[in-house]
């Protein structure tokens, strides 16, 4: 799979979590938005290197 799908991915279902957590104020979606959009942030970081160096 494309790396920036995954990335896209990623962010996607990280604004679909903060999305919810705006809406029913539940703190759990809130924490696992938070967690997927620092994965994602990572991730492109680390796919944006890789690129780099090749």
């Amino acid at each position: 799979m494309n790396k920036n799908i995954v990335s896209s991915i990623l962010y996607l279902i990280a604004a679909i979590c903060l999305f919810i957590f705006a809406y029913n104020l539940t703190h759990a979606f809130l924490y696992i938005g938070i967690l997927f959009l620092f994965i994602a942030i990572i991730y492109s970081k680390r796919v944006n290197q890789n690129e780099k160096n090749k």
